[in-house]
């Protein structure tokens, strides 16, 4: 997208500041028209018809005030170099940024082929190689009656009443997995 400048110095700029309204709104429009279409300042008189609120009558005004100068069917915006951007500088800058994005889509592909072909480490898999796309991913949820024995294991105990408030199916339930848990050699403290 190309932007149209108001130079901060028009603000004061006599010849913006005698003309009328109307007049300084075909000025504006021949400015962003200008810009929009990359014609360096130069408009073809025949397209003021095309562009929105300009009015031909404005034109003569904006010769007097030297904003413009009409050379046969040829319009030229006096300021344009000065305050906008050529059309070479815009084409520079488009290639500039192609040029760019082209380079940073090599990277990325460089990217993604160093990523395939380095070597997939023992006891790891390939995540893209074998995955089923139909298949639904596993939510790997604890067995129901080990996580049941764990919560068991947090309640409150003493040496003295062991699991007081363990049912017997579910102290001999913990008392097995309590036996695995020290033959595995492992503990959940």
């Amino acid at each position: 997208m190309t932007d149209a400048r108001l130079p901060e110095r028009w603000l004061l700029d006599r010849r913006l500041l005698r003309i009328s309204g109307d007049a300084y709104r075909t000025f504006t429009q021949l400015l962003l028209f200008a810009v929009a279409n990359r014609t360096d300042g130069v408009i073809d008189l025949t397209d003021l018809d095309l562009i929105p609120c300009t009015r031909r009558e404005d034109v003569p005004a904006l010769e007097r005030m030297e904003l413009v100068e009409v050379d046969g069917d040829r319009l030229t915006l006096v300021d344009f170099a000065l305050t906008q951007t050529s059309r070479e500088q815009l084409e520079a800058a488009e290639a500039a940024r192609e040029a760019e994005r082209a380079a940073d889509r090599e990277r990325k592909r460089r990217k993604r082929e160093e990523a395939r072909a380095e070597p997939v480490s023992p006891g790891t898999s390939d995540r893209t190689s074998d995955r089923n796309p139909n298949q639904k991913h596993r939510t790997g949820q604890d067995r129901q009656d080990r996580r049941a024995a764990r919560e068991w294991g947090n309640r409150w105990t003493t040496p003295e009443n062991g699991h007081a408030d363990l049912a017997p199916d579910e102290r001999e339930l913990l008392a097995e997995l309590e036996l695995e848990r020290s033959a595995a050699g492992g503990s959940d403290d």
